[in-house]
């Protein structure tokens, strides 16, 4: 997939074997409950992979790319959020023309998509209707307040894994003039830009791609609602990908910049091959935890004291 969507098989090898070997794919593997979002993402990723590959003829992507991508959904409903990474590199990568019958060809090219995924979150929001009566309400306001505290909580899982529990609770926000609104927010702005700038400007599309796709693949599984909100490592399952795309081209962009004999020695291949075992160890041990379901509470109960206990 990222092969295919790169054009580049060193970049695309090197980010698949860190978010392989990465620690928050520890409960997706080690969970047998869990299948179901390897097989989701299995055919989701495989889904984006036939969309990107252009060897093929348009009607064939779309046929195949929209079978995958209703396969993925059937296993979980992580799998519907093809439909805007889809719509996303149409429009931003793809269509890089303006002109209107371009555009016009591209939203026709999206729409069985489209389609497909509003079905889909229809009937899942009837299942759930049906099956919680009594269930909060969810609203789209409760999302938006609460998306800046995800994902910094996401990012901290990313990038400093071995500081994460399992259990990552963040109290719910109710109003824009929450520090865990406004402040995370700005946090989160200014970290894009600095990466943004850092990134060469050939490949500034591929890093918004990758950073609005990360954000996008988290989105669905934010079931924001009355109680206290609780993140997992499986929500990032899919997105991870993405992210660490976007910070392998922002890597890259700033290493570019350094003299050409500090380049050297800072060699692709020895950067990629350092990566791969620190989250490999990381992984290794992340993984001994859920092997133990009491060694998993007892790490909890250290690292999140005041929000593990409702969950054990």
């Amino acid at each position: 997939m990222l092969k295919n969507l790169t054009g580049r098989d060193g970049l695309a090898y090197g980010v698949a074997l860190v978010w392989a070997a990465h620690p928050a794919q520890s409960e997706s593997v080690a969970w047998i409950v869990e299948q179901k979002m390897l097989l989701c993402g299995l055919f989701g990723f495989w889904s984006l992979a036939v969309w990107f590959d252009r060897s093929r003829s348009i009607s064939k992507r779309i046929c195949l790319a929209l079978a995958l991508m209703a396969i993925s959904g059937l296993f979980k409903s992580h799998g519907l959020v093809i439909a805007p990474l889809i719509a996303l590199h149409e429009l931003t990568i793809t269509c890089q023309r303006k002109s209107r019958s371009t555009l016009i060809l591209s939203l026709l090219r999206i729409t069985p998509f489209i389609v497909v995924a509003a079905a889909f979150s229809v009937l899942a929001l009837w299942a759930n209707r049906v099956m919680e009566q009594n269930a909060p309400n969810w609203r789209a306001l409760d999302m938006v307040l609460n998306l800046p505290s995800a994902l910094m909580i996401y990012l901290q899982v990313a990038l400093f894994p071995w500081t994460a529990s399992f259990f990552h609770d963040m109290n719910r926000v109710i109003s824009f003039g929450d520090f865990n609104f406004f402040g995370k927010l700005a946090a989160l702005a200014i970290m894009a830009v600095v990466c943004a700038w850092a990134t060469r400007a050939d490949a500034r599309r591929l890093f918004f791609f990758g950073a609005i796709g990360w954000i996008a693949a988290i989105g669905p599984m934010l079931n924001v609602s009355l109680w206290t909100f609780p993140a997992y490592d499986r929500y990032e399952y899919m997105g991870l990908a993405f992210l660490l795309l976007a910070l392998a081209l922002s890597a890259e962009g700033a290493l570019a910049r350094l003299p050409s004999a500090k380049r050297r020695a800072l060699s692709p291949i020895w950067l990629w091959g350092a990566l791969f075992i620190f989250v490999g160890a990381l992984g290794t041990w992340r993984g001994r935890l859920f092997a133990d379901e009491l060694a998993l509470v007892k790490d909890a109960a250290i690292r999140s004291p005041t929000s593990c206990y409702g969950h054990a």
